[in-house]
């Protein structure tokens, strides 16, 4: 006769062997294998989308393709893990949000890659917010341009562009937010915002631009930022922060078109918050803006650091200011000047070796003064000559017909 035996389980230990049951035992690689919509399964290894975590590879080297490009434009209701888009020899790209798209929401987990190895790109466009989190200690938050290994051979070339979406960073661990700063391989990374939201809440640590500082590497950062709001808790270091013969290069432009440029979180502080260092060149682009008043602009900052704005003393290192696409304020009359806030900082330090320019002028138009080195700003005064006399016109006018004749003749 057989015995029934019971077995009495404690409640509370049943309800974790049910979680673990229940749980994935591991994280599984999901590959895109064609082009298309995120949640279409035949587009994925396997015939099967990502589900939560799992690691997600736009780029499919080994598979049928080496090129993808994905869409998502709906919630995906849980967080990723690794995301890596471009991979070793492959080229992928993600687009997320798009136009009359409604709000949602990406998380991003573990870490992000962009063009690690590869040729990588993301685009946030309207109605997509991305979020990027990790406190996994070792590894960055958002990687773009670059690999995280010792392979040297390896190229690398991403791309993070923002058109009325937004990006929004925090971390426990500190960690840097890094665009061509890996210390090894061949990287090239771009950062591109014409509209919408960049924002770090990373305060330990900073967002480099080629700011590896490695020996004989190659990196290149573009940073180009015409339209939108971009703010960040921590530091910007634009280039190398210590000599190196590694060949690095950090460009990095700024519009005064950005609703907003802040760099240093709410907290006033003198440790360097923007810092423009060896083998960088900071551009800002003075570009008129329709409808700006006088006083508009006198309230206007270009670029707002809450901290310390240091630019080393370095000849490499190089600040520009371009009035290309200047244009007279809305209620301006002849001979009024304007003051233009470049950079306002809690404090500074420029060095003599540095190189600093003021191009573009329309001297036809506008006289602009010498960069001014304030208590709590980098200025500039801008005067408005006014629009030239029909009388002046008219001669000028005569003067190029006659030069014209002239030329012909001969």
């Amino acid at each position: 006769m057989k015995k029934l035996v019971t077995l009495l389980v404690p409640l509370p230990c049943l309800a974790l062997f049910v979680c673990v049951l229940a749980a994935p035992l591991f994280a599984a690689d999901r590959v895109a294998i064609g082009s298309g919509d995120w949640m279409t399964d035949s587009n994925w290894y396997q015939n099967t989308k990502p589900a939560a975590g799992d690691n997600i590879f736009i780029t499919s080297t080994s598979r049928t393709t080496n090129a993808v490009s994905l869409s998502l434009t709906t919630e995906l209701g849980f967080t990723t893990s690794r995301l890596n888009i471009g991979g070793t020899g492959s080229t992928g790209v993600l687009v997320v949000g798009g136009a009359g798209v409604s709000a949602f929401s990406l998380t991003l987990g573990e870490r992000t890659y962009i063009g690690a190895g590869g040729t990588g790109a993301m685009m946030i466009s309207t109605g997509a917010s991305v979020y990027a989190s990790q406190g996994y200690t070792g590894f960055v938050p958002l990687c773009v341009g670059g690999v995280t290994n010792t392979n040297v051979s390896l190229s690398s070339n991403g791309l993070l562009q923002i058109d009325g979406g937004a990006f929004y960073i925090s971390s426990s661990a500190a960690q840097q937010v890094q665009f061509a700063s890996q210390n090894t391989g061949s990287q090239t990374a771009t950062f591109i915002m014409n509209s919408g939201t960049f924002s770090s809440a990373l305060t330990a640590s900073n967002i480099g631009f080629a700011a590896g500082g490695a020996a004989n590497m190659y990196a290149r950062a573009y940073g180009m930022l015409y339209g939108g709001t971009f703010t960040i808790a921590g530091e910007l270091c634009l280039g190398t922060a210590t000599a190196t013969t590694g060949d690095y290069k950090a460009e990095f432009t700024v519009s005064s078109k950005m609703d907003t440029m802040h760099v240093g979180g709410s907290n006033a502080t003198t440790s360097t918050m923007l810092r423009l260092a060896s083998k960088a060149t900071l551009t800002l682009d003075v570009d008129g803006i329709a409808g700006y008043t006088a006083a508009d602009w006198e309230n206007k900052k270009i670029v707002d650091v809450n901290g310390r704005f240091e630019v080393v003393d370095n000849a490499t290192t190089e600040l520009v200011i371009n009035f290309e696409n200047f244009s007279a304020w809305a209620d301006a009359d002849a001979g009024d000047t304007i003051t233009i806030t470049l950079v306002s900082y809690t404090t500074q330090t420029h060095g003599a070796s540095a190189v600093y320019s003021v191009i573009g002028v329309d001297e036809s138009l506008f006289s602009v003064g010498s960069l001014v080195w304030g208590a709590n700003g980098l200025t500039i005064d801008v005067t408005y000559k006014g629009i030239p006399e029909p009388a002046l016109c008219a001669a000028m006018l005569g003067a190029l017909a006659l030069a014209f004749a002239a030329r012909r003749r001969k």
